[in-house]
């Protein structure tokens, strides 16, 4: 019933009312507000006030509503008028990542609207993939999934990302993964915000042994509700004295990128998850 009033309200003015629902969601849900508030001590302790930190979970909650409300706006734009909704920033870092010829890995996170990164990335004509966890809702999940293919992004499941996610990669597309989530499954831990973090390996695994530039990028909410797709950088590709190590540097490098882009934005950063959830054996929950 929301996803079908939603289709009656433009774009333009969908962020904002998924703003006000963000706003809702974040008295509704007293133990995401924990979450969102431990997650703060964890990556700034004393170096932000309680003031800003205050200001970034009200953020955070606001920016999650525009989002979902944004998402379910976007089976009803044509390719034309989500490149209208979008600006790209920096995009010849992707260009010439793309030129060689072997693929890209997008580095991203769950930073602005990231449905909106994929979409106007795929509109603009450039062959994207997307590493997906299946939704907990089946019925919800084939919508999603179908709408996301139907804007021109093929859809990886997780549990076969790296033979699709490699074949992907061979036909010259680009390889989206949001490494800011927790990944309990296989995981290694790698600094993040200073704590350690278990961290998706495979994007390393796949630049290290394919020789695949790796390159970061983000999506920002802009003002007006607008978003730019920003490519901040290709990331060298690190190698040590062993497959170990070089997975660890590189992913390490990720993680470090993907630091300094929330930091810019850190009221639109999905401080919701709890990313620091999975431990190293021995030590005490951080929740």
């Amino acid at each position: 019933m929301i996803l079908a009033l939603l289709h009656l309200v433009p774009p333009g003015k969908a962020y904002r009312l998924g703003a006000v629902f963000g706003s809702f969601l974040r008295l509704l849900t007293p133990g995401q507000r924990r979450i969102v508030r431990r997650n703060l001590e964890i990556a700034f302790g004393d170096t932000v006030s309680s003031a800003e930190k205050k200001w970034i979970e009200k953020s955070a909650f606001r920016n999650l509503g525009s989002t979902i409300f944004e998402f379910m706006t976007l089976p009803g734009m044509s390719p034309e008028q989500l490149l209208g909704r979008v600006r790209f920033k920096g995009v010849e870092v992707m260009d010439r990542a793309i030129a060689k010829g072997r693929g890209v890995i997008a580095v991203t996170a769950h930073l602005g609207s990231w449905e909106m990164l994929g979409c106007g990335f795929a509109a603009s004509g450039r062959p994207l993939a997307v590493i997906i966890r299946a939704l907990d809702n089946p019925l919800l999940d084939r919508y999603v999934q179908q709408f996301r293919m139907d804007k021109g992004v093929e859809v990886v499941p997780r549990g076969t990302a790296l033979r699709q996610g490699i074949r992907a990669l061979r036909q010259g597309a680009v390889l989206a993964f949001a490494m800011d989530q927790n990944s309990a499954i296989h995981g290694i831990f790698v600094p993040f915000f200073g704590t350690d973090a278990a961290t998706v390996q495979g994007p390393a695994q796949i630049s290290l042994k394919y020789n695949t530039p790796a390159v970061l990028c983000y999506d920002r909410r802009e003002a007006d509700g607008t978003h730019t797709l920003i490519f901040v950088e290709e990331f060298p590709i690190l190698r040590g004295e062993t497959q170990e190590q070089s997975i660890w540097l590189n992913t390490r490098q990720y993680n470090q990128g993907l630091e300094r882009i929330i930091q810019e934005n850190k009221d639109q950063w999905l401080w919701l998850h709890p990313r620091w959830r999975t431990r190293p054996d021995g030590e005490p929950s951080l929740y």
